[in-house]
């Protein structure tokens, strides 16, 4: 990503599941407009047993600025207990 070019887009994905850019589940920016080199953005994870057993997942956080270049992934631990 350039950063001086406005982020376009973001997503998540479950690593290991890894799609390719632009079709993981995107991401909204925070303040409800993609508009600036620096976004704060957020998202909803839909858990439940059947589709998410107990253990700890990688989920991949990338973004996409304004000329279409995909950033770095960025990976944090969501951790299931049921």
């Amino acid at each position: 990503v350039d950063q001086t070019s406005n982020i376009a887009a973001g997503e998540w994905y479950v690593v290991g599941d890894d799609p390719d850019p632009g079709d993981g589940v995107p991401l909204d920016a925070f303040d409800t407009a993609f508009d600036s080199p620096s976004e704060l953005m957020i998202g909803t994870i839909v858990i439940d047993e059947a589709g998410w057993p107990k253990g700890r997942y990688g989920i991949a956080v990338r973004a996409q600025d304004s000329s279409g270049n995909w950033g770095d992934i960025t990976v944090v631990t969501l951790r299931v207990k049921w």
